[in-house]
């Protein structure tokens, strides 16, 4: 029995499959090469990402509100900004800290 797999690319030219396997290789290694860099599966650096931006939105939403009506989330906002702030800072690398410590003034 042939895997449906080989039943389609034995239908491709070699160099048009190589082709596809260079392309699929530099695609590939757009999606995982920062991850790896942060140390990071691709899934695990989607999730952490996807969190921080629905915080970060919430925040926002939350801002709006408190800037119509002064009177809510007072400190809610400011809160969740040092949380946010404090969990990026925890993930930057020692060297890459080293020189945003330099650089910034905080």
């Amino acid at each position: 029995m042939i895997a449906i797999h080989d039943a389609f690319t034995r239908f491709i030219p070699p160099f048009v499959r190589a082709s596809i396997k260079r392309a699929w290789g530099s695609l590939h290694q757009l999606f995982v090469s920062h991850p790896h860099e942060t140390g990071e599966t691709y899934a695990e650096h989607l999730l952490f990402t996807v969190k921080m931006g629905l915080r970060i939105a919430s925040c926002g939403i939350l801002l709006l509100v408190h800037g119509l009506l002064p009177f809510t989330f007072r400190r809610t906002v400011s809160m969740q900004i040092e949380k946010i702030y404090a969990i990026l800072k925890g993930r930057i690398p020692k060297r890459r800290l080293e020189e945003l410590d330099a650089s910034w003034d905080i």
